[in-house]
Order: C-alpha cells, then structure tokens, then sequence
C-alpha cells in the first residue's frame, strides 16, 4: 500500500476536525466498531478536547454493546456514563414496522419512522454540537448519499477512506480490530443475518433479550440451519 496516500487522508480528516471544532463541539458516534475507533484516534491526534460521545444502541443492555465500548473507553479515557446513548434509528424502524414481530397499529404511533438525518438532528440540537460519524463513501451507494445529504448537519472526515485505509490505520496505530468486524459483521440490529448469527454464537443471553422483543427472529438464524440441512442431504 502507498503509505503516503494514508498519511495524506489521515491530515486532511485531522485538518477537518480542527476546523470544526474551533467553532462547534464536536458530537462523536461511538459504536466501539473499526471506523468510529479511527475516528476517536483522529480525535485524539489532532488533540480535540471540546468532544462529546454517544452511542446509538439497538437495545439497552446489550452486553456486546458494552463490550465495544469498555474497549474504546479504555483505550481514549472516555467515561462510559459520560456517553450519550439513544435508542438507534434502525431499532425505531424495526418497531415501526414489525419486523420479526406482531403487527401493531400501536407500535407504527409509538415508534416514528425516524431516519439517521432525524435522530442527528436531534442530538445536534439538544446537545448542543456537531454530529461526527466515521461514515465512508465506500462503505455504499446509499452511505455516499446520505453523506451528501447530511452535510451542513454532520461531519464526515473519513469519507474518503476505504476499507484498506482503516484497517491499516487500526494496525499502525496498535488498535485492536472488533470481533464482529472480523467475523464480517456490519453492526448491532436484526437487518444483516450474520449479526444475528454472531450474536447467537458469542452473546446467546443478549439474544434472549432481542428475541423477547422481536419473537421471530430466531427464523431468522433457523432457515440458514435448513438449508444446510438441504445441502448435507444433497438435495440441491
């Protein structure tokens, strides 16, 4: 890898994070996965003091999102009651739509078809800052737009990195990758099959805790089990 290129977008994401945060506090998405820990690396090197954290969760509780931050507290001194946590956009469409659930006419009044723009919008307001997320234009087409829709509401000083960038940023910088990223998990939520499955295998009590919410989502995990079935049997 051109190492310089690195170096290049490691200054330039630094450049932005000062900039802004001469002007506004800065609101930092922690998730505790590989991009928002290169983001709070960035944070501390471009040595930001005027930051504050949250963390948008799936379910409270969870103990593999405590994991993820325990590792990122730890690692940038950050107190983990001092970060912000809100129930996650995803976790609101979920409701909203019943998914893996009953039906409920209730549920689409209590729980708003919220989007990330809304939820940051929120945040920003009640808490006084700029939103900061280590969203990427290569993670996809739909985070590209969103970027694009977001600016003026959101920082987004890792745009332009890929995949390779953060990984090798994480390795120069000594940072340890997640489990989840390398099991090829996207995040928390019941959306991506392979969370759910990680979740199942290393958290089986946090399971239990989304399954009593979401009834149906052990269907989920049990169909894939089928179609082994399918193959083992030779039938396809």
């Amino acid at each position: 890898m051109d190492f310089s290129q690195l170096e290049q977008k490691v200054k330039k994401s630094i450049d932005i994070l000062k900039g802004r945060s001469s002007i506004s506090r800065l609101l930092i998405g922690l998730s505790g996965g590989k991009d928002s820990l290169c983001l709070c690396e960035l944070v501390k090197m471009a040595e930001i003091t005027n930051v504050g954290y949250f963390n948008m969760e799936f379910l409270p509780d969870l103990r593999i999102q405590r994991d993820l931050l325990e590792y990122a507290c730890h690692r940038f001194n950050i107190p983990y009651d001092d970060i912000i946590k809100i129930p996650s956009e995803h976790f609101m469409k979920c409701m909203h739509f019943s998914a893996y659930t009953w039906f409920s006419e209730q549920a689409k009044k209590d729980f708003p078809n919220l989007s990330r723009t809304d939820v940051f919008k929120t945040i920003a307001r009640e808490h006084k800052g700029t939103i900061v997320t280590g969203v990427k234009k290569a993670d996809s087409m739909m985070m590209s737009r969103m970027i694009n829709k977001n600016r003026g509401i959101c920082l987004y000083p890792m745009a332009d990195w890929d995949l390779k960038d953060v990984l090798t940023f994480m390795k120069l910088r000594q940072i340890d990758i997640p489990a989840l990223t390398k099991k090829g998990c996207r995040g928390i939520g019941i959306s991506d099959d392979n969370d759910l499955f990680f979740i199942l295998e290393n958290y089986p009590d946090d399971f239990e805790k989304i399954e009593k919410v979401f009834p149906f989502v052990r269907a989920a995990v049990l169909k894939y089990k089928y179609f082994d079935l399918k193959r083992s049997m030779r039938i396809i």
